[in-house]
């Protein structure tokens, strides 16, 4: 995301949209991966405040 965004992701709170394309046989997997990346934001937001 640096790379493409120039440093954004990681060093301002912007929203950046993305599309994500996944095969309909690899849904369940993707959603675990998407969900947990979620619930470690939370997480680091939590205990940052």
């Amino acid at each position: 995301m640096n790379s493409i965004y120039g440093g954004i992701s990681g060093t301002m709170n912007a929203v950046v949209a993305i599309k994500l394309y996944i095969l309909s046989k690899d849904y369940d997997k993707a959603y675990d991966i998407v969900k947990d990346y979620i619930n470690e934001k939370i997480h680091r937001i939590t205990i940052n405040d």
